[in-house]
């Protein structure tokens, strides 16, 4: 079902016109996760939406297409629910960033494949350059590839980071890092174009493993904290408060 804000498409429903009640989106019945971006720009100026849901293995999007966000091949926006490829394993996706969105997808493999916005390296392929389609990650620590736990979508609007964390309980950062929110070891630097370990985030002496990741905060100005299994927290990042 899909209900509210509509201007770009976003609910799918083949206009452009808000829905005032939920109405239904027919010819799906295994839909197993659904994932949103909207809201204004960094100027505060315009608003936009896109989204994209799985059914049965298969990709669907909908929505603003400014920076190929919806894999598509193209920045066109649609306003009508459109397969996206030909995946037939997908089992989890996300979307983070409004209107400058970067779009993930986890196969069933666990590899992740991204696209749409990458202005700070967030696709993790050793340049800013947009995508519109989904690919791998290159270069960099590519070892949560096929062994993925969790991924976590930093902040909003332009400024995001994505931070994957492994079974192994090491976790990963590429994109925005100003303030050292992937823990790269530096507090000034805006691009992290491909995927690095975090610091500290893994040590080969101590026994305690990583289990769980998360970010709290607002636009640029957030923080990420590490919860391992012996209950304690390790934080880097945006600490001005």
């Amino acid at each position: 079902y899909g209900t509210g804000w509509n201007a770009y498409g976003q609910l799918g429903l083949g206009h452009n016109s808000n829905a005032i009640i939920p109405t239904k989106i027919n010819g799906y019945s295994n839909v197993t996760h659904v994932a949103a971006c909207g809201g204004v720009d960094s100027s505060g100026s315009a608003t936009y939406g896109c989204a994209i849901f799985i059914d049965s293995g298969k990709i669907y999007a909908t929505g603003y297409n400014g920076y190929g966000q919806l894999g598509q091949g193209n920045t066109t926006n649609l306003n009508i629910w459109t397969r996206v490829g030909s995946y037939t394993d997908i089992i989890n996706a996300g979307m983070v960033g409004t209107p400058y969105t970067t779009t993930y997808i986890i196969d069933s493999s666990k590899n992740i494949s991204l696209c749409g916005y990458n202005g700070y390296g967030q696709l993790g392929r050793g340049n800013t350059v947009h995508v519109s389609v989904f690919v791998s990650p290159l270069g960099g620590d590519l070892g949560f590839q096929g062994n993925i736990k969790k991924v976590l979508l930093a902040g909003d609007k332009e400024p995001t980071g994505i931070l994957i964390l492994d079974n192994n309980g090491q976790v990963y950062g590429a994109g925005y890092g100003y303030y050292g929110t992937l823990s790269h070891g530096d507090f000034a630097n805006y691009n992290h174009t491909i995927f690095k370990k975090g610091i500290n985030s893994k040590i080969a002496h101590e026994a305690k493993k990583c289990i769980d990741i998360g970010c709290v905060g607002y636009y640029y100005f957030y923080s990420v904290c590490l919860l391992y299994d012996d209950g304690t927290l390790r934080v880097a990042g945006q600490d001005s408060y």
